[in-house]
């Protein structure tokens, strides 16, 4: 009894060890933003929609967002231009 006990306390800590790993897997979004006419847009901000994610793209327009969980997503930005 004690020896099957074990046995299923144990099996019982591996799986959930695999659950947790499995579920902390995330990804990244990149891309640049860029405009037809003018080239790049830097200091846009994009939004990943349905979260509170956000980033800024970089001088060259470009932008990395990180710890994505997986899933479908829409990505918007928003550019101002002062003058």
């Amino acid at each position: 009894m004690y020896k099957l006990m074990a046995k299923l306390l144990f099996s019982f800590l591996i799986l959930t060890s695999f659950s947790q790993a499995y579920a902390q897997v995330t990804y990244s979004i990149t891309g640049a933003v860029k405009h037809l006419e003018d080239g790049v847009l830097p200091a846009a901000t994009i939004f990943l929609n349905g979260t509170e994610r956000k980033t800024y793209s970089g001088e060259n327009g470009e932008f990395k967002l990180d710890g994505i969980s997986p899933g479908s997503y829409q990505r918007r930005f928003m550019y101002s231009i002062l003058q």
